[in-house]
């Protein structure tokens, strides 16, 4: 990451990558929403042995 960008520099390279990200519909966000949900697993953490 080049960091002698100034904030100004780094809005209007912001800006440039989000009018080329795809637009979503509220609708497609529930789908991918309830996607995530259902393949998501449950991570179970170890417990340590108790003294």
């Amino acid at each position: 990451m080049n960091y002698n960008v100034s904030f100004a520099e780094m809005n209007r390279l912001a800006m440039k990558i989000k009018i080329r990200q795809p637009k979503l519909s509220l609708e497609d966000m529930r789908k991918q929403a309830l996607r995530l949900e259902s393949t998501r697993t449950a991570k179970i953490k170890k417990q340590s042995p108790s003294r």
